[in-house]
């Protein structure tokens, strides 16, 4: 004679701190899912039978994340693609209009600095700062050039845009 216990197990299922829905609060943005399963006990207890369970709903969402706005990638019908070529152009945009900071050369300071800032739903950039910098200008230099980055495909959550917190790390180098 086998014993069961049963496990009743509930958890939250949600976008995550600070996201809200569009009435700007966050009961309908997180959903419980619950189920239950008999296991089998150790334990001599009279026999249990196995009830059927089942889980109301699946949830399965998806995520974008913003991307750098270019006509040349959005004109392309793949994800991946438009992907891929955004990163490529922000990279371009990034390196043709970086300038290495004089103090920063002197000093042969290389490394990677970190500006952090958010995608708005609109696709604007806001709120940029300098989360790691190498110093000599290096940090002010790279701040500058995220500014001038003002357009963004707006990041989505459940196919809605949403404000998507992004930190952009960027290599400075010297070169030969």
């Amino acid at each position: 004679m086998k014993s069961h216990w049963y496990v009743f197990v509930c958890f939250l299922v949600g976008m995550g701190v600070g996201f809200l829905n569009n009435s700007g609060s966050p009961e309908d943005c997180v959903k419980p899912v619950c189920m239950m399963r008999a296991m089998e006990s150790p334990l001599k207890q009279e026999e249990v039978e196995e009830e059927p369970y089942e889980v109301a709903e699946i949830i399965s969402y998806k995520e974008t994340m913003p991307r750098y706005y270019s006509s040349t990638c959005e004109a392309l019908a793949d994800k991946q693609e438009k992907k891929k070529c955004a990163e490529k152009e922000m990279l371009s945009f990034l390196y043709q209009n970086l300038r290495y900071p004089q103090l920063a050369r002197d000093a042969s300071m290389e490394g990677i600095v970190v500006i952090s800032f958010v995608i708005t739903k609109e696709g604007q950039l806001d709120s940029p700062k300098i989360i790691r910098d190498i110093g000599g200008g290096a940090g002010d230099e790279a701040l500058r050039v995220v500014m001038m980055m003002k357009n963004w495909v707006p990041g989505s959550f459940m196919e809605k845009p949403v404000d998507v917190h992004y930190n952009l790390p960027i290599r400075i180098k010297l070169q030969d």
